[in-house]
């Protein structure tokens, strides 16, 4: 008898101890949102845009400062795997094909956490033979520029004008209803 008490004791803390982690993550989580991450999403729009310096599709360093102030920029953060960023593709093209390359460029920023960037490029090549893309793709395997831009959702875009600040956030996919609307703004900011 005195092992069945024994082990509903222990028993009993276990459980105590599973919910005490439980709540204690909890309000870490409710903290990390709360007081980072929206303050950072509130604060980006009229700001500069974070700069940061990865790689490209093809392996070559990429220096965003070295791109801000020659033209207008999109940042799109979006990945293989992700079924809207795959039907905004044809838009994103559209959107980029508008404009003369020299004023208004778009950046794909991949995200994939694969172990390195020949994985991330093996996804990339894939989803690029069924998928056109016609504008530079960019690496996030680490998720650190998504982290400096308060982007914790698929697809997402920042609009960013000649002097480097975010001039428009863009949640969700750029649809055929959005291209107007983005043509506009890009025209106005030129």
């Amino acid at each position: 008898m005195d092992d069945a008490v024994q082990f509903k004791e222990k028993i009993g803390k276990y459980v105590t101890n599973i919910g005490i982690l439980l709540v204690t993550m909890l309000i870490l989580y409710v903290s990390y949102t709360t007081f980072y991450v929206e303050p950072l999403r509130k604060k980006i729009i009229g700001n500069q845009a974070p700069r940061f310096i990865t790689t490209d599709i093809h392996k070559n360093k990429f220096v965003f400062d070295n791109q801000v102030g020659k033209k207008i920029i999109l940042l799109n953060f979006w990945a293989t795997w992700c079924h809207t960023c795959q039907e905004e593709m044809p838009y994103l093209n559209d959107l980029q094909n508008s404009f003369d390359q020299s004023d208004f460029v778009i950046y794909g920023v991949l995200e994939d956490l694969q172990p390195n960037i020949s994985k991330v490029r093996e996804a990339y090549f894939r989803f690029s033979a069924h998928v056109t893309v016609d504008f530079p793709i960019i690496v996030d395997m680490t998720n650190e520029i998504a982290e400096l831009y308060g982007t914790h959702k698929l697809p997402e875009s920042y609009l960013i004008d000649y002097g480097g600040n975010v001039f428009y956030k863009h949640e969700g996919p750029i649809t055929p209803d959005d291209l107007d609307f983005f043509k506009s703004m890009i025209k106005q900011i030129m």
